[in-house]
C-alpha cells in the first residue's frame, strides 16, 4: 500500500513540474492554459507506460509473423480511454482559461528563473522564484493588443469595440482572425466576433472609430472614385486595397501597394495620431518574407 501511495506522489510531483514549467510557454503560443491538467495528467499518464507503450513495444515483433493484430488493437482501446479523459476534463466549466498575448518578452525572466532553481545550489537558488514571480507579474501589465488589425490581403479587419474585437466578414480571411482572436485572449469563433458591435458593416464597406480616428474600410474590387474622394478627408484611415496609389484628399490611406509591402498591419492610438505597423516591417527581411515592393516604392500611399 505504501508503495501505490509512493508512485501516485511521485507521478502528482512530475506531473505538477512538468505542467508548471511548460505552461508559460503554452500560455504565451498559444494563449490558452490548461485548468484541469493535473488531473488528466494522473489518470493518463499510468496507462501510457503501464498499457499504451507496452502493447506497442509488443506490437512491433508480433508484426513480424502478422501477429500484431491482437497488440494493436489493445493499444487503440487504450488510445480511447486516454482521449476519453481527455474530452471529460475538456468538458468541465473552465477548462481552458484564455490568456492574451503580451507584448514584451516576459518568458525572459520566467525562463532564466526557473534555470536558476535548477542550476543553482543553496538559498540563493530561490532567487529563481523572484524573477518567476516578477515575470507573472509583467505579464499582464504588457498585454497592449492593437485598436486595429488588418489582414493582409486588406479586405479584412478587427476592430476592439465594447464587447472585444470585432470583425467585418465572418468568413473572410478566417485562419489569420482565429489567430487574431486567440491572441487577445477570446474564443477563435469569427462568426461570433462579425456580429459585434463596433463596426458599421454594410457590404463590401466597414466604418469604426479609434478615438478621435474614423476608420474606412472599401473592399470593393472596382471602388468609385468618387466615393472615395469623398471619404478620404484628415482624420480618416482609409483602407482600400484594390488601389495601388492613394486618392486625392488628406485621409491617411492604406493602398494594395502598401499592403504588398508591409504585410499584415496593427494600428494603435498614439496620442492623437495613429501608430502603423506591418508584419513584415516588424520582423524585418527574411530570405522567405521579402516585400514585393522596394522599401522606397509608393511612399505616397502611405
Amino acid at each position: 500500500g505504501r508503495g501505490i501511495w509512493r508512485g501516485a506522489a511521485a507521478l502528482a510531483l512530475t506531473s505538477t513540474v512538468a505542467g508548471l514549467a511548460t505552461a508559460p510557454i503554452a500560455a504565451y503560443v498559444f494563449h490558452r492554459g490548461a485548468s484541469w491538467g493535473l488531473p488528466a495528467n494522473l489518470l493518463a499518464v499510468p496507462l501510457m507506460g503501464a498499457w499504451i507503450m507496452p502493447a506497442g513495444a509488443l506490437a512491433a515483433p508480433l508484426a513480424l509473423l502478422g501477429l500484431e493484430g491482437p497488440a494493436l488493437w489493445a493499444m487503440g482501446l487504450g488510445i480511447d480511454v486516454v482521449l476519453a479523459i481527455a474530452g471529460f476534463f475538456a468538458a468541465l466549466p473552465g477548462a481552458v482559461m484564455r490568456i492574451p498575448q503580451p507584448d514584451a518578452p516576459v518568458l525572459v525572466p520566467i525562463a532564466l528563473g526557473g534555470l536558476w532553481l535548477c542550476l543553482w545550489q543553496g538559498r540563493a537558488r530561490l532567487l529563481g522564484l523572484a524573477a518567476i514571480a516578477a515575470g507573472l507579474v509583467w505579464w499582464p501589465l504588457a498585454v497592449d493588443r492593437p485598436a486595429l488589425l488588418v489582414t493582409a490581403s486588406g479586405r479584412q479587419i478587427g476592430l476592439i469595440g465594447p464587447e472585444g474585437r470585432a470583425l467585418f466578414k465572418p468568413r473572410r480571411d478566417s485562419w489569420a482572425v482565429s489567430l487574431w482572436l486567440e491572441a487577445d485572449g477570446d474564443l477563435p469563433d469569427p462568426a461570433r466576433a462579425a456580429a459585434r458591435p463596433g463596426l458599421e458593416r454594410a457590404g463590401e464597406r466597414a466604418r469604426g472609430r479609434i478615438g478621435a480616428w474614423r476608420i474606412e474600410l472599401v473592399a470593393d474590387r472596382r471602388p468609385d472614385p468618387a466615393a472615395l474622394a469623398d471619404l478620404c478627408r484628415a482624420g480618416v484611415l482609409l483602407i482600400v486595397p484594390a488601389l495601388e496609389t492613394a486618392p486625392p484628399g488628406g485621409c491617411l490611406a492604406v493602398t494594395g501597394a502598401r499592403l504588398r509591402r508591409s504585410g499584415a498591419l496593427a494600428v494603435r492610438p498614439a496620442g492623437g495620431d495613429l501608430e502603423i505597423v506591418g508584419a513584415l516591417e516588424a520582423v524585418g527581411a527574411r530570405l522567405w518574407s521579402r516585400p514585393a515592393l522596394p522599401p522606397d516604392a509608393g511612399d505616397q500611399d502611405q
